[in-house]
């Protein structure tokens, strides 16, 4: 919210500059005969039959532009004066033939059959783009003094960034209005936000906060000076000393948000594009003011090369600064633009087709692979990470309800009949949203009460549902387990629209841990995730004895969300006894880029400062539609606090995740840890006998003495 409406701000004032303006001032016109001047009665001389006393002795307009001179008072004697509308031509040849030479429009002041009340309105229509003044004149020696307004319409009406704006003062007034609309409503969204709404917004945001109500201070000032400059011909002092405090204080803001933006770590995300959008805030009326600027003395260096063709001793030298000045113009245009496009760059997730352009631009092949990775590389990795096909299915897809365990066994002389049933539930997790879950329990062949037995949670991948835990349920029950799994939000059955690759899934398995710290069937715990549920698991046993963590380690658990870090002990004493990690990632970074290396390798060649662009812009992506830095997916910085026997499942053909990931995760391991290298993609279900050895190492995790780790 608060970052448009600065980019909102600097489109419009653009749109402003190329569009059509109407504008108005007051103006007074005073003239006296050149013939005084001669005789020395006059002090100032002739020139003051300029109308000195408004902002606009020079104006430019457009072809087709009309100017509308409202006379509200008229003071002379014996003479017929003219109300002229002249080219510049005209008026810098000679100040005592204006009364011969022929004018491009001169209007009598009365109008015919006007000789009545005031006021006069007299209209000019305007053939030519040009620069333009208005002028009373007396042609003998007489005094004038007209008092009018002026209305002036279609200022820029060629459709082009206008160089006929004239002084700087008229052609930023329109651009202020705008801006100062816009900063209001951004200031208005963002009280709101804050104060009214209470939205979650960083504190941060408060400097940001403050520079736009600085610059909005410091515009509407200006808007007064020249809005009184414009009607009275000059400012009160007290405008006048506001307006040099606003400048002041604006800049000495720009000056404080710059340093701390350079000061500002790249961790702090937040904070360093606050200080970016205030520092932008501030500086883009300034480079709006250099436009106009420029655009001034590029039409007035135009008019002068036009005026001194043949003075071959000029028309060089003015060729010369013009073009200067439209290099420089387009060089402020671009310094305006350019953060307005990284702006958007960092808030914004391209649309279909707009990242292949951009990466297509700076890669400058323009050929088809460039295109069909970006185009398909870039989606299918974004997609795959948060939004990948979701894995439907009906509840009776999980099987009976109930169901005896012998009936399991690959011996069919098994003497174990015990019976198993299933109790499917929903609850709630932290953000509020449904979590469906199906536990498996065993009993006793008549008996009503489930056993008490240990607990093996089953955590799905990024496609998967709690139908995946059937691969290991009937290995676990046999072996004594009874076994837990769910929906991860986003996934199966669950509420929520993405998954985030373990960040908010962490809090899911938060939320069933305590569940079953109240499930007195229930007595350890044991975990096996696949691929998404690494980081789940990792962080919620680090944090379970985060009082032995380091300095280094406890700013690396500040970085988890805080209902996570305060609710695991001591509310959760259950003992976690025993993991499972089948594919497990040590960094979602390296996965996501293993995943472009892999489609580079399979013949889409990008270079490494298009994959390094690819790279921020899915980090940018995901973090825009789930509000999650993939970036600290990282469960290899928490493996040092877990301490309870762990297995690493790596499949040899894994495309996301290689097995250098699973032995990263091992060589950091706190406890006992072991590698087990099977046959297979990352999404393929492992052998049987995997599955039961999963089981036996976590048995043998719980009952050390009655069997060994394998």
């Amino acid at each position: 919210m608060h970052h448009r409406c600065v980019v909102v701000a600097a489109i419009a004032s653009l749109s402003c500059v190329v569009t059509a303006i109407e504008t108005s001032f007051q103006c007074q016109f005073e003239y006296e005969a050149p013939i005084l001047h001669r005789d020395g009665q006059m002090a100032v001389g002739p020139r003051v039959r300029w109308n000195t006393q408004s902002i606009v002795s020079g104006f430019g307009m457009e072809q087709g532009a009309q100017l509308e001179l409202q006379v509200t008072e008229f003071q002379a004697t014996t003479w017929r004066a003219y109300s002229v509308l002249k080219l510049r031509e005209v008026h810098i040849r000679s100040d005592y033939v204006l009364c011969h030479y022929p004018a491009s429009m001169r209007f009598a002041v009365p109008p015919p059959g006007q000789e009545g009340a005031l006021p006069w309105t007299l209209k000019f229509d305007v053939p030519q783009a040009s620069l333009y003044t208005l002028q009373a004149q007396v042609c003998g020696a007489a005094s004038v003094n007209i008092t009018g307004s002026v209305n002036m319409v279609n200022v820029g009406y060629d459709g082009e960034l206008s160089e006929h704006l004239g002084v700087q003062e008229l052609g930023l007034r329109p651009l202020y209005k705008v801006l100062l609309a816009a900063y209001l409503v951004g200031l208005v969204l963002l009280v709101l936000g804050c104060y009214v709404w209470r939205r979650n917004v960083p504190k941060i945001y408060y400097a940001y906060q403050a520079a736009v109500q600085m610059k909005a201070i410091s515009i509407a000032l200006k808007l007064g000076c020249y809005h009184g400059r414009s009607t009275h011909g000059e400012v009160s002092w007290f405008l006048d000393a506001a307006q040099d405090m606003g400048e002041s204080v604006t800049s000495a803001t720009l000056l404080v948000v710059a340093v701390n933006k350079a000061l500002c770590r790249p961790t702090d995300a937040q904070k360093c594009r606050a200080y970016l959008l205030s520092e932008y805030a501030l500086q883009s009326m300034l480079m709006l003011g250099v436009i106009v600027a420029l655009n001034y003395t590029i039409a007035q260096l135009k008019l002068e090369v036009d005026y001194e063709r043949w003075n071959s001793f000029v028309t060089p030298l003015a060729y010369m600064k013009l073009d200067q000045f439209q290099r420089f113009r387009f060089v402020f245009l671009g310094y305006l633009l350019m953060p307005t496009f990284l702006l958007i760059l960092n808030m914004e997730i391209f649309a279909d087709g707009e990242l292949e352009a951009e990466l297509k631009r700076l890669g400058g092949t323009g050929d088809a692979s460039v295109k069909q990775l970006l185009g398909k590389g870039y989606r299918d990795v974004v997609q795959l990470i948060i939004r990948p096909q979701r894995a439907l299915y009906n509840v009776e897809d999980l099987g009976p309800v109930r169901f005896r365990v012998s009936e399991l066994s690959v011996d069919s002389t098994a003497d174990n009949v015990t019976e198993a049933r299933r109790r499917d539930f929903v609850m709630l997790n932290d953000r509020g949203l449904k979590v469906c879950c199906s536990h498996w329990q065993l009993f006793s062949e008549d008996g009503h009460k489930p056993a008490v037995t240990p607990c093996l949670i089953y955590l799905h991948s990024n496609i998967g549902s709690r139908m995946d835990a059937l691969r290991v349920r009937d290995a676990a029950l046999r072996r004594g387990f009874s076994v837990f799994t769910f929906d991860c939000c986003g996934s199966g059955l669950s509420d929520g629209v993405y998954v985030t690759m373990g960040w908010n899934e962490a809090m899911d398995l938060f939320a069933v841990l305590q569940t079953l710290e109240h499930d007195e069937s229930v007595s350890d715990i044991c975990l096996y995730a696949h691929s998404m549920g690494t980081f789940p698991v990792v962080v919620n046993m680090a944090l379970r004895v985060a009082g032995a963590a380091d300095k280094k380690m406890l700013k690396k658990l500040e970085a988890l969300p805080h209902s996570l870090r305060t609710g695991q002990a001591p509310k959760l004493v259950k003992p976690i006894r025993g993991i499972v990690l089948d594919s497990g990632y040590a960094s979602m970074t390296h996965v996501n880029e293993g995943l472009l290396r892999q489609m580079q390798d399979e013949g889409f060649p990008v270079p490494k400062a298009m994959m390094k662009l690819a790279m921020a812009t899915i980090n940018k992506s995901v973090k825009k539609r789930t509000e999650v830095d993939i970036e600290l997916l990282r469960p290899v910085d928490y493996v040092g606090l877990c301490y309870a026997p762990a297995l690493f499942v790596a499949a040899e053909n894994d495309r996301y995740v290689p097995s250098e990931q699973s032995d990263e995760l091992a060589s950091k391991y706190a406890g006992l840890s072991k590698v087990k290298r099977v046959i297979g993609a990352h999404y393929d279900p492992r052998d049987p006998t995997t599955y039961e050895e999963a089981v036996e190492f976590l048995h043998a995790a719980i009952y050390p003495t009655g069997s060994k780790l394998p």
